[in-house]
């Protein structure tokens, strides 16, 4: 992949990725693999945030029991 992961967090904190490139099943696609982080259990709603290449995905949240 040719892209570069620029930023990436999850609740605000910034988040490991072990992985990012072209996904072996779609063609097309990349994946992303981002590492969760134990801070993340049981704080509930958080917005997950990911720019790549310089520009911002479209934001989604989880929420964490």
């Amino acid at each position: 992949m040719d892209s570069v992961v620029n930023r990436r967090t999850i609740g605000g904190e910034d988040a490991p990725v072990p992985l990012a490139g072209p996904d072996a099943d779609f063609p097309g696609l990349d994946r992303v693999t981002v590492s969760l982080l134990l801070t993340l259990a049981g704080i509930g709603l958080v917005t997950i945030r990911l720019r790549v290449d310089g520009v911002e995905a479209n934001a989604t949240q989880l929420a964490f029991r």
